[in-house]
């Protein structure tokens, strides 16, 4: 072997342990690549990170590594787009005040032609940072206010928001939603300071149904809400203490993950984060 083709064997697999480590931090595990060859697992028009990734390692001679770089790099370009293992965090501080976040969708069900607006906004109060996503709504009692990040996420998820109650009159604070198939169909943990608890439900075509519950004397103010769901085990974390810890399987399937108010709740949240597990 010449010296020029040990020097790209060399770099071939110094690219590949690179490769791995930065898809192990994306998922969070350790990532064992798929060995079928690659020309059997690839989409005809490869993304742009595996057409770079053939350009720069066609020169290796040793056709394991070239081969294995590539599933690498087309694992780490799903990682990347928003596949199985992906992961998001957002605290706003980077969005432009008055808007929508970009990548972030809303809606609503059994509203009244009023949705509620969805904008950064700055809170000084914030623990996380001065600005703030904050939901604004005047719709009556049976409505669902939801905004979502356009990112599919796995079936095993973890979501985490800072939430913060300002006013409502029917319903007050808000939560989060996760294995979100749909505006009628996902899952919802939320903290209403009216009620003086937090809840789990699943919403299934449009209806309802509580999961759990618990109660809680927490003032308004920003409390840290978390859920988490690995097959059909759902936990929720408020304020750092266990709460509710169910199993159900309405939903099985992965989705997206986002926030959730009701009715005329005006509520911000902050340090919002949601990762695959």
């Amino acid at each position: 072997m010449s010296d020029s083709s040990r020097n790209a064997d060399a770099r071939g697999s110094r690219a590949m342990v690179h490769a791995a480590s930065v898809i192990d931090a994306c998922i969070g595990r350790r990532y064992t690549p798929d060995v079928r060859p690659y020309a059997t697992t690839r989409s005809p028009r490869p993304p742009p990170i595996v057409r770079i990734a053939e350009e720069e390692i066609g020169t290796m001679s040793n056709a394991g590594i070239r081969t294995s770089l590539i599933v690498l790099s087309a694992a780490l370009a799903g990682c990347s787009s928003g596949g199985g293992g992906s992961s998001t965090a957002t605290g706003f501080e980077q969005s432009t005040g008055g808007g929508m976040p970009a990548g972030w969708s809303s809606g609503e069900s059994d509203g009244v032609g009023k949705p509620a607006k969805w904008s950064v906004e700055r809170d000084e109060s914030a623990p996380a940072d001065a600005q703030v996503f904050t939901c604004r709504a005047q719709n009556p009692e049976p409505t669902f206010n939801w905004c979502v990040q356009e990112q599919l996420l796995g079936a095993d998820v973890e979501v985490s928001a800072l939430v913060k109650p300002l006013t409502g009159i029917d319903d007050q604070g808000g939560g989060l939603v996760f294995r979100f198939q749909d505006g009628a169909n996902y899952y919802l943990t939320r903290w209403n300071p009216l009620e003086n608890n937090v809840r789990l439900y699943y919403v299934k075509g449009g209806v309802r149904r509580i999961i759990g519950d618990a109660p809680t004397t927490a003032t308004p103010g920003w409390r840290r809400l978390t859920a988490k769901v690995v097959g059909d085990r759902l936990v929720v974390t408020f304020d750092g203490q266990v709460v509710i810890e169910k199993t159900d399987a309405t939903i099985k399937t992965g989705g997206k993950a986002g926030l959730w108010t009701k009715a005329d709740a005006t509520t911000s949240f902050d340090d919002y984060a949601a990762k695959t597990l």
